[in-house]
């Protein structure tokens, strides 16, 4: 149910090491990870709910973690019952390289690459 690509392990292991939230943030990976195996593609709802489509792209979702100051974001696509877990940022609010406009395409190159597509 679960693909994870080796640059988000990478991504996170930084983001967190310096954070000291690492397990408020396994907790809440786990919760979605239920919720999506449970509810599938009904758990990923709107715009500001804890996991969304990401808005002009039509394969990619973000998982929302509040710890504080910033928000860790994942993205990641669900497609056929699976989780395909694909890059890691922080988002910081009116700092504009934490957008997502800079993540989306590496999110992108990484599905591609794991669906083994060009």
């Amino acid at each position: 149910m679960l693909e994870v690509d080796s640059g988000l392990i990478e991504e996170l292991l930084e983001l967190l090491s310096s954070s000291g939230t690492e397990k408020r943030f396994l907790k809440r990976l786990e919760k979605y990870l239920q919720q999506l195996r449970e509810e599938g593609e009904k758990a990923i709802g709107k715009k500001r709910d804890p996991m969304e489509h990401l808005k002009g792209s039509s394969s990619l979702c973000s998982m929302r973690f509040p710890l504080g100051v910033s928000n860790i974001r994942i993205l990641f696509a669900y497609r056929n019952n699976k989780v395909y877990l694909l890059c890691a940022f922080y988002e910081r609010q009116g700092h504009k390289n934490t957008e997502y406009d800079a993540h989306i395409p590496v999110a992108q190159k990484r599905l591609a690459e794991i669906l083994g597509e060009k």
